[in-house]
């Protein structure tokens, strides 16, 4: 008898475990918190799906094999949040878009996704957000060498998949996926890779724009204080990051894929801090090579009648955008426009960018120049005079970047006058 009760015991115990896998396993299937199966999309359930933390690449290469696109936007955080894949002007040349950008990534980024022969399709069109810190190198650093990535074998792709099916982590944020529905803040990532950044809206109405924009220019001075200030190797021309870039120019040339490479339209207070950071001169001389080195790969394929077009855009400049003021301390009626902070810009900024280099609207202002080499030092110059303005007419602004730049650069300083076995404390 009592065996007996133990058996029913355990066979109703393992039936129950069963029911309840079975109960997550579809549950997860159906919410789809990663957009790995994209079986079914319910209003109200999983239409909106929250921005990942961790695996962003994961989550986007298989929304990227998903979807198949035929255009890419690709770079770091800038442009995931600044370049809206369902843009009129992607709509007009009947492109289906993926913005496969990753935060946090470099140069080196979009180069592996360029190259992979199994992440989608070869595009018909590429945009390219370039960051001026991701170029910066050691000058007597021994150079680096990439190589090919290894592509993820089947039993990676699986076990990614049971994860997003049988984990509490997954639970986790099935749950979350279905409570973020009707909150119009929630962070989120569009089924398109877009990251639209309302969860800033209350955060703006609550503490203010100043305090977002003071955030920022805090942690980029950190940053700032710990970089490079080259753009070449010692001796050379050149540097990896600089020879990545060619790769992709040469790769799109090569492929017949249209590259739209856009230097980003950086806040005026970001400008300074690269300005106080004494990184001035390299950002300049990166507008040269980078101008340099799309031009001598557009000649070398222009015999080839199925070469891609490629196009340099700097949008890095003192024009109106760039001078968005920013509201006082404590000022929460003042909004903000173009901007989320000094490193981000809005979907409306980025809306006028692919205006320009989609459907070649008339630049507003000087806003969105072709670089290349035969008016890139005008540029560089028509630059430096509105700088110098910005520097007469903002002084309050000038003090607070280099103070925040003196502060990092000293902490730094600090940090690696420490003996070593302090540091190991």
């Amino acid at each position: 008898m009592i065996a007996r009760r133990r058996t029913r015991y355990l066979r109703t115990l393992a039936w129950s475990w069963l029911a309840l896998s079975a109960v997550i396993v579809a549950f997860n299937l159906v919410v789809d918190p990663y957009g790995y199966f994209r079986l079914v999309t319910i209003p109200g359930i999983n239409a909106k799906k929250p921005r990942p933390d961790a695996d962003v690449m994961t989550i986007k290469t298989a929304g990227v094999r998903a979807i198949k696109p035929d255009a890419l936007i690709l770079g770091n955080s800038r442009a995931e949040v600044g370049f809206d894949p369902e843009h009129a002007g992607f709509r007009k040349r009947a492109l289906a878009v993926y913005n496969y950008s990753i935060p946090g990534s470099d140069i080196e980024t979009p180069w592996r996704q360029l190259t992979k022969d199994d992440t989608s399709p070869r595009p018909k069109l590429v945009v390219i957000g370039l960051d001026f810190q991701d170029f910066l190198v050691d000058p007597d650093a021994d150079t680096i060498a990439y190589t090919e990535p290894d592509r993820p074998g089947a039993w990676a792709w699986l076990r990614t998949r049971l994860h997003a099916l049988y984990t509490l982590s997954a639970l986790i944020d099935s749950i979350k996926t279905v409570l973020i529905q009707t909150r119009p803040y929630a962070a989120t990532l569009t089924p398109r890779g877009f990251n639209p950044m309302q969860d800033y809206v209350p955060i703006a109405r609550v503490d203010g724009w100043h305090a977002l924009f003071q955030h920022k220019a805090e942690s980029v001075a950190r940053s700032l204080a710990t970089l490079p200030k080259s753009v070449v190797a010692r001796g050379t021309e050149t540097s990896p990051p600089l020879e990545l870039a060619r790769t992709i120019v040469r790769t799109c040339i090569r492929q017949g894929t249209e590259l739209h490479l856009v230097i980003y339209p950086y806040h005026a207070q970001l400008l300074m801090l690269y300005d106080a950071a004494g990184l001035w001169p390299a950002f300049e001389e990166w507008k040269r090579r980078i101008a340099d080195l799309v031009a001598t790969e557009v000649a070398a394929g222009s015999g080839d009648p199925g070469a891609g077009k490629v196009v340099l855009w700097d949008f890095s400049d003192f024009h109106r955008f760039a001078l968005e003021p920013v509201p006082a301390k404590g000022d929460r009626t003042v909004d903000i426009q173009w901007y989320w902070e000094s490193a981000h810009f809005k979907k409306e900024l980025g809306d006028l960018i692919l205006f320009r280099i989609l459907e070649g609207t008339n630049a507003q202002d000087g806003f969105g120049l072709p670089l290349v080499p035969g008016n890139v030092d005008g540029q560089i110059e028509r630059m430096r005079v509105g700088r110098d303005l910005f520097r007469s007419n903002h002084p309050d602004v000038v003090r607070e970047t280099t103070e925040l730049m003196d502060k990092a650069q000293a902490a730094v300083r600090k940090q690696n006058d420490r003996p070593a076995a302090t540091i190991r404390q």
